[in-house]
Formats: C-alpha cells, structure tokens, sequence
C-alpha cells in the first residue's frame, strides 16, 4: 500500500507541475521515497521511466494548447521549458507523427497519453487504467446512440520485436487513423494501453460501420519510426449505448467484448453487439 500511495502522490506532483522543470529527485521528494527506489517502482509498475512519462504528458499539453489557445508553436515551446521551437518540434513530431503546425490544423484530440491512474482503494490492481470520469459522463448523455471500440492488432509483437517506440508509433497512428474516419462533432479517447473508445453521437449502424471501414481502410499504411517502416491494422467492436443505461463501464465492456470478438475473428475487422 506504501508503494501505491507513492506513485499516486509521485503522478499528482507531475501533472501539477508539467509547465516547470522537473526533477527526479523533486518528483521522488513527493512521493516520500528515494529517487532510485522511485524510479524502479514506477518503471516496473508502468514499464515507462519517469522522464518519459513527464515528456509524453508534457507534449500532450502542448497538443491541447495548440488546439485550444491562439499561441505561437515558439511561445508554447518555451513556455514548456523548451530551449527552441526546433527542439519541441522534433519531440512533438517523434509523439504525435506531425508537426506542431500541422497538428493545429488538422486535430482536436490532445490526449494521446492521458494521465495515469491508480485507483487508491483497489491498489495496484487499478494500474495502467486512465481515468473514465470523462467518457463516463459522455456516454450516460448519449443514450441510443453507438460507441466503437479500437485497439491496435498485435501491439504487444510490435513492442517486442521492434521497440518500444515502434508501439508508441502505432498508437499515435490510431489516433491520427481515427481522427480521419470520425466527423468534427465527435470524440474519442484513449482507455488503455491500446485501446481507443469513439463516441459517434449518431444512432444510426451505418454511421458506426462507416467509420470502421474507414479506418479498416487505413491497414497498409506505412508507419515510420527511428527503426525503420511497419504496418498494422485496427479492431474494433460497435455497441449501441442502452436507452436505460445505469453504468457507463458495463457499456465499455460490452464494447470491449465486441472488439475481442472482431479479433478471434480475423483481426482488421469489426463486430456488432
């Protein structure tokens, strides 16, 4: 319990100060603990180190600053902590497949690392789980209508035989997948590790279907990281959200199951619940 109360307070001192300079040692400080115990604990529980993890919540607040606020990419670099806006540029690029310019234009999804929760109670069993208070709400507002769960085929391969960084390339591929398949006036957000719920807002199969196909559509696409090129391709199960529905989580699930469904099939693919 020592160690999960840890990390809690080592997460809460990262998001609430992902605009100063961040040490080790301040965020270790926070968390009662020394820094090489903390960095073991949090690598080991969240198999990201602490450096990381700050980068990747960082960038994702310069996303949701381009898309928000009418900001140069120069003033946002440096009110990140950037030296230049060259150096925010290749990190954003390296995170989110694009620049920071292009990014303004064409996105309004800056979540693509949401902030890690662990669920005091429940302890570690809670881990690696992003915090649904969002997308709950959402979708006990959007009786009748479908949601569309996505995640990435064989990620875990992808980790494995190529990196890490192949992996994070990938689930910001889905993303941008996603982001070209859905219309404006609806959102997505990204649950797990390679998982991805899309609110379509539209109570219509075919609205749903359409958007599978289309990312479906997106399977031999090239994806580029430090390593070289891969392919891969999407998941996904549709649900349609009750008319009565009492609990966002059990629709989550029926989701997820639809999209595990999809997988023993054929992968690439999508089922209907």
């Amino acid at each position: 319990m020592r160690d999960c109360i840890a990390l809690i307070c080592a997460i809460a001192f990262i998001e609430n100060n992902l605009e100063d300079r961040i040490a080790v040692h301040d965020v270790a400080a926070a968390a009662y603990l020394s820094s090489s115990h903390l960095q073991s604990l949090f690598a080991h529980t969240f198999h990201t180190s602490i450096g990381g993890y700050i980068l990747k919540r960082r960038l994702c607040l310069a996303a949701k600053r381009l898309i928000d606020i009418d900001a140069s990419v120069t003033d946002i670099a440096f009110d990140l902590g950037y030296a230049n806006a060259e150096s925010f540029t290749r990190a954003f690029k390296k995170q989110f497949l694009m620049a920071p310019s292009s990014y303004r234009k064409q996105h309004g999804f800056s979540e693509l690392y949401p902030r890690l929760m662990i669920n005091e109670k429940e302890g570690f069993s809670m881990i690696e789980k992003y915090d649904l208070t969002a997308i709950g709400e959402t979708i006990l507002a959007s009786k009748g209508t479908y949601i569309i769960c996505a995640d990435v085929d064989h990620l875990m391969a992808i980790n494995e035989q190529l990196s890490r960084a192949a992996g994070d390339a990938a689930i910001a591929e889905t993303a941008l997948r996603i982001g070209k398949s859905i219309r404006d006036d609806m959102a997505y957000f990204r649950i797990g590790a390679d998982h991805f719920i899309i609110l379509t807002g539209r109570n219509e199969l075919s609205a749903a279907e359409g958007i599978a196909k289309s990312i479906i559509s997106y399977a031999d696409t090239e994806v580029s990281w430090g390593g070289g090129i891969f392919k891969f391709s999407i998941s996904m199960g549709i649900v349609k959200i009750p008319s009565d529905i009492q609990n966002a989580k059990e629709t989550i699930d029926a989701s997820e199951q639809a999209m595990l469904a999809a997988k023993r099939d054929r992968r690439n693919s999508y089922c209907i619940i």
